[in-house]
């Protein structure tokens, strides 16, 4: 998660800071071009599902779910 939260700072979507009471906690904000990108990011879905012409609306929910799911087989998989 600190790596991701790193490129997104990097590249100027939200700002870290650490909690002034507990220096383990971070809190995390978006910046205006972090509150733009959300804006665009958010009209994706919507997007994709126009493109997928030929599924209804329950087979593009099952293709979510199952490519959702086999992500997180590859989180959990010791590549190594």
């Amino acid at each position: 998660m600190s790596l991701i939260l790193k490129k997104l700072q990097d590249k100027g979507f939200l700002v870290v800071t650490k909690d002034k009471a507990d220096k383990r906690v971070k809190r995390v904000q978006l910046t205006e071009t972090g509150k733009k990108k959300k804006a665009i990011a958010e009209d994706v879905p919507a997007q994709m599902l126009c493109k997928l012409n030929g599924m209804t609306a329950d087979e593009s929910r099952t293709l979510k779910v199952l490519l959702d799911k086999l992500g997180g087989c590859f989180e959990n998989a010791d590549l190594n």
